[in-house]
This record gives structure tokens, C-alpha cells and sequence, in this order.
């Protein structure tokens, strides 16, 4: 994928292309890195920075880890109101962090919440079937309709140097990253994630 988005990466920069660079295949967080990086050098392999802006580029791939995330809960009491109370950030797969609710939040059920929308790849991979319907969906079709009407959504975002996965909305002025008052240990899990997924690439 790295390679062929690449390519794609340089006509966007031969055609100075001024629309959204979607990246909807996996590991969108790092593909979308991989744009900027590649877009943004000359033929002799040197930053000139012509190429795509940073905040042209978005990741697709953490809708469906919410909507997992939304599955999973309603099967206890105890992270029922997730889909009203709490969030998803980071990548798509490892590095994930749900959170089971941001007015009660709570380390335990989070991490067993994260483990199981991580996991539920490989659960439906067991009945036979690969799972393309609820992605193409949930990190397709309605976060892309949601990015172009200006409302909010998940995806992955230029922040500081990384493509992080957080809600978001892109408005005439830019994109606006949800702000919201977070629990110490929470804000440090994402950290640390967040240094993690910068170390990548």
C-alpha cells in the first residue's frame, strides 16, 4: 500500500492538487504520513514542501473502531452509555484508545472495551467471512459525507508532526479537532500512544 499510495502521492503534487487526499486502506494513520512525506520532496529526494499540505491529508480507519466500540458496549451495563459518553483516539488497531466515558471514566472497562474492538477483526474472521461491509461504512461512506458537509467525525488529522485519530470536523477555516476536558490517565495513555505512533515513521 505504501508504495502505490506514493505514487499517487507525487501526481498530486505534479498536478498541484488542492482537494482532500483521503486514505481509506490500512495503516491509514502511517499511509497518511507516508503522503506528506513522499509528496513533499523534489526528484532528488529533498524536502522543497510543494506538494500536499499536511491538512489536506486524512485518515479513514477509526470510525469502524468506534462503531466496534458501540457494539461492544451495549453488551454490559457497565459501558452502555459509551456511544453518548465516550470516544475513540489514535490509530486503527494497535495503539487504539477507548474510553469507556469521559464523565465516569474508568481504566478497567476502557482497556476491556479496547481489546475487544481491536480483537473483533479477528472474531468475524472465524465465522468465515472478511469484514469489508462495516469499514466501508463506518470508515467510508459516512465519515467521508460527514468531512464534506463540515460535521463531525472520526479520522486521522495532521497534529504536530503525526496523523493521530481523533473527532473532528473540517470547516472553511480548517480542520477543528474536538476539545474536551479529559482525566490525567487518560490524556497520558493517548500520549503515549501518540509518541508511539511518531516513532514509527
Amino acid at each position: 500500500n505504501s508504495k502505490i499510495i506514493s505514487d499517487y502521492a507525487r501526481k498530486a503534487r505534479e498536478k498541484s492538487f488542492k482537494g482532500i487526499f483521503a486514505i481509506i486502506s490500512d495503516p491509514v494513520d502511517l499511509l497518511c504520513k507516508v503522503v506528506f512525506l513522499t509528496g513533499n520532496k523534489n526528484t532528488s529526494g529533498e524536502f522543497d514542501f510543494k506538494g500536499l499540505a499536511a491538512d489536506q491529508i486524512r485518515g479513514y480507519g477509526l470510525g469502524v473502531m468506534h462503531a466496534r466500540a458501540v457494539y461492544y458496549s451495549k453488551q454490559n451495563t457497565e459501558t452502555a452509555k459509551y456511544n453518548r459518553e465516550g470516544r475513540a483516539f489514535g490509530p486503527h488497531g494497535q495503539g487504539l484508545v477507548i474510553a469507556n466515558s469521559l464523565k465516569k471514566y474508568n481504566e478497567s472497562l476502557s482497556k476491556v472495551l479496547t481489546d475487544q474492538t481491536v480483537k473483533a477483526n479477528l472474531e468475524v474472521r472465524k465465522t468465515g467471512f472478511k469484514p469489508y461491509v462495516a469499514p466501508a461504512l463506518s470508515s467510508g461512506s459516512y465519515p467521508l459525507i460527514a468531512t464534506m458537509s463540515g460535521k463531525w467525525h472520526y479520522s486521522a488529522t495532521f497534529m504536530g508532526g503525526v496523523f493521530m485519530g481523533a473527532k473532528n470536523r473540517l470547516l472553511k477555516s480548517g480542520t477543528e479537532i474536538e476539545r474536551l476536558n479529559l482525566p490525567v490517565n487518560l490524556v497520558e495513555k493517548i500520549k503515549e500512544n501518540y509518541k508511539e505512533l511518531g516513532n514509527i515513521l
